[in-house]
């Protein structure tokens, strides 16, 4: 398969810019393993846990499966299941690649990424291996690649026989891209299921009835910077929703001192958690000064502003999909961080919303007081949260029929 004009550019551009492989030890593949290997390539660390469990689930369907990791990042020995070995692979290196083709002769290689790397799979592509892309949260980004060289994105895509899809927005994203309709399949992200923190039930009971007849939102593991922004946000609203109750987590417990001094100071009538008070008819802010109790809040507050978003800080905030998986809508500053990709999928899914200073933080709580509009969010949110089971279920059915597919025809 000859090289394209824009992949001819891109590597003489790479070799320009110095971007060669690290000086790493080569994986050697064992003396002897049975059955077929699959390279799988995984380029989040944050991707982990759910690849492992994949390729557990995906063994129970094809026990004699050999596995080679690749990833730019290192794996313990211990992490490593018996039927699996593991290369570091930072960039696209083409000569690397051949090293694997030629001494592992995987027969599919799978790319849990949103980067593409066309040099390599451009040599995974001549020999004639399958190329899959499996999407753990960030396929959506491979329909973005190198402007300058337009076509490249779309001939690399091309080189993909199966590509399951994340959601609709992923999908039409990598179709106008170059992908190939046929290829793609929409089945949902591949990933561990959210884990929804606890709370003590009992704590919830005794709740639920003071929460419930009132409108209520959350300020969640808010830095002592985010304050004022919540509470003049938070005073807005009240002027036209009179009950509205805010609940306040403070992610320093000893910032408390300073938020019920700009309490006191702004008038607004509050009660400390700590302290063993309750929120009454009269109350307008709660202040939650309590440790461990994030799930209780989540699952009283049908919204939820996340904290450490709004101003840069070393705080990074709690995963969002924490409060969308107990039903709470979801408002966010710019700054997302670690949780980037949690934040994008929440947005193509109309699950979220960004605000950056008061003004539009109170919009958006104006906006999200719609009972109906809500509960919409809320639904989007959950859909997301949850489909893991049955996304696994669905990509290791998918690929367990194309190794199915290759052995039938090496035996013939």
């Amino acid at each position: 398969m000859a090289r394209s004009l824009s992949l001819l550019l891109y590597e003489a551009n790479t070799r320009l810019r110095g971007q060669v492989r690290r000086e790493t030890a080569i994986t050697k593949p064992p003396r002897s393993f049975p059955g077929q290997v699959a390279w799988l390539h995984v380029e989040r660390e944050e991707d982990k846990e759910a690849i492992l469990e994949f390729t557990s689930h995906l063994w129970d369907r094809c026990p004699d499966l050999f596995v080679l990791f690749t990833s730019p990042f290192p794996w313990r020995e211990e992490e490593l299941p018996d039927q699996a070995m593991h290369q570091f692979l930072d960039s696209d290196d083409q000569e690397l690649s051949r090293v694997i083709l030629a001494n592992w002769a995987p027969v599919l290689s799978i790319w849990a990424t949103g980067k593409l790397f066309p040099g390599i799979m451009h040599e995974i592509s001549v020999r004639e291996v399958p190329l899959i892309l499996l999407d753990t949260g960030s396929a959506f980004f491979t329909s973005r690649g190198w402007p300058l060289l337009p076509g490249l994105v779309r001939s690399t895509l091309r080189k993909f026989s199966l590509i399951l899809s994340g959601d609709e927005a992923t999908t039409l994203a990598l179709i106008s891209a170059g992908a190939q309709r046929d290829a793609i399949h929409t089945i949902g992200v591949m990933e561990m299921q959210s884990r929804a923190p606890v709370c003590n039930h009992a704590e919830w009971e005794a709740l639920i009835g003071t929460f419930s007849t009132r409108p209520v939102w959350l300020a969640a593991d808010i830095c002592a910077q985010e304050i004022p922004t919540i509470l003049k946000a938070h005073s807005r609203i009240l002027r036209h929703v009179h009950r509205l109750l805010l609940i306040v987590v403070p992610n320093d417990l000893s910032d408390t001192g300073a938020i019920m001094d700009l309490l006191d100071k702004q008038q607004i009538t509050f009660a400390r958690r700590s302290a063993g008070k309750e929120p009454d008819s009269q109350t307008q802010v709660y202040l939650a000064d309590t440790q461990g109790e994030l799930g209780l809040w989540y699952r009283l507050a049908p919204i939820t502003f996340v904290g450490g978003t709004l101003n840069e800080s070393r705080h990074q905030g709690p995963n969002p999909f924490e409060p969308a998986s107990l039903g709470s809508v979801v408002l966010h500053g710019p700054q997302k961080r670690q949780h980037k990709i949690a934040y994008e999928r929440l947005a193509r899914a109309g699950a979220s919303r960004e605000v950056s200073d008061t003004q539009e933080l109170a919009l958006a709580l104006d906006s999200v007081m719609s009972l109906e509009r809500a509960a919409m969010m809320a639904y989007s949110a959950w859909q997301i949260c949850s489909a893991g089971a049955e996304v696994m279920e669905a990509a290791v059915e998918r690929i367990a029929a194309e190794l199915e597919r290759i052995q039938q025809g090496a035996a013939r």
